[in-house]
């Protein structure tokens, strides 16, 4: 390790596929998110609009050849399940599409960013059918609007579902927090599997 503050994973850029450049640095929302014990010193920057954009101003200038970006993902998609996870290959709203250049290949996703958690079964359904979006977040798109050109052009946007469609995330109900740990489980295992085959190269 040479940055005490985040993972330059030598002794797996060593072995990346091709496209990988030799120092990746690693973020999520949560630390949580981060799947490998050698990812715990992967930095976290926070969940939501306000916390994306300024994590987004904070990495402006910053010397990382790859900007690895993971976290978690609600499906929008009945057949998508926790532990899916993908290469976000586009950004969905009402007002646009911003297509994600992509530099490793792999399963995709077309993403949508909200504002707030999208907890109702009903309303993932219309929002997939209104703007063909397979996944949502809270992150990805205020990141990648707030950033830089030159910026962007480091970011890779990995996404893994953590709750199925039809599931309603209410923090108030015991059913939500007796599936969770086994939600999480799934998510970083499919996290896992994902970066090493898609990524890194054991």
């Amino acid at each position: 390790e040479r940055d005490r503050s985040g993972i330059v994973a030598h002794h797996f850029c060593r072995k990346a596929l091709p496209g990988a450049k030799s120092v990746i640095k690693i973020f999520s929302p949560f630390r949580i998110e981060t799947p490998f014990p050698w990812m715990l010193k992967s930095e976290s920057f926070g969940m939501g609009k306000k916390k994306a954009e300024q994590f987004a101003h904070e990495l402006e200038g910053c010397s990382y050849e790859t900007i690895l970006v993971i976290g978690s993902s609600g499906a929008l998609r009945p057949h998508l399940k926790p532990g899916d996870t993908f290469f976000v290959s586009e950004i969905v709203s009402e007002a646009e599409t911003i297509k994600i250049p992509q530099r490793f290949s792999g399963p995709s996703a077309r993403l949508y960013t909200s504002a707030r958690i999208i907890a109702d079964p009903n309303e993932k359904i219309q929002i997939s059918e209104r703007l063909n979006a397979d996944i949502v977040d809270m992150e990805m798109g205020f990141l990648w609007t707030a950033a830089s050109e030159s910026l962007r052009k480091k970011f890779v946007f990995v996404r893994g579902v953590l709750d199925a469609s039809g599931h309603e995330l209410d923090f108030k109900k015991a059913s939500t927090w007796l599936r969770l740990p086994g939600q999480i489980h799934r998510y970083r295992s499919g996290m896992r599997s994902f970066l090493r085959d898609y990524i890194f190269r054991r």
